[in-house]
């Protein structure tokens, strides 16, 4: 999940889909509230049993 500089967290993907192994996509959210300068850093946690997750690759477009 995007973690703006402010501490705010957007959740993109909640362990929806059961055993698929790749979450990708593009996903949008409305972050008018949020002050946009400033260090972005993405929080990860793979939490499926006998499964190793990585990231491949991000990025964050305003």
């Amino acid at each position: 999940m995007p973690v703006a500089p402010d501490g705010s967290l957007c959740n993109i993907h909640n362990r929806i889909g059961g055993s698929a192994d790749n979450v990708t996509g593009t996903f949008t959210f409305n972050l008018s509230s949020e002050a946009l300068n400033g260090a972005w850093t993405l929080r990860v946690n793979d939490n499926a049993l006998g499964d190793a997750g990585r990231v491949d690759s991000w990025s964050i477009t305003f």
